[in-house]
């Protein structure tokens, strides 16, 4: 007995809908920001700010990088770095870790 032969389904054309400019431009969604003075809210404060410190340099520069392997909080365990610098140095890329990792101590800060 045979079969009856079907013929492939054609994929629908591809169309251009144009789209009006006016839909395309940027509309406000908040009231413009206004100007507040401060000055007598800061006069019983409890802090005080000291001073500024400059970063000292270290022996890596970020901003000079191609490729970066960024790691956070979400390794979970400092026993996970080597395997993210392993990975870094395979991929080319270099290391970068967030701020948490660097204030728990478990990479240096450059």
């Amino acid at each position: 007995m045979q079969r009856p032969f079907a013929a492939p389904r054609r994929a629908p054309e591809a169309r251009l809908v144009p789209v009006p400019r006016p839909a395309l431009q940027a509309r406000p969604v908040c009231a413009p920001a206004r100007a507040v003075e401060l000055s007598g809210l800061l006069d019983d404060a409890r802090s005080e700010h000291l001073s500024f410190r400059e970063v000292e340099a270290g022996d890596v520069d970020i901003t000079k990088a191609d490729f970066l392997l960024s790691i956070g909080r979400g390794i979970a365990d400092r026993d996970n770095i080597p395997r993210f610098q392993e990975l870094a140095e395979r991929l080319g890329a270099t290391l970068s870790v967030s701020r948490p990792i660097v204030d728990a101590g478990w990479m240096p800060s450059a």
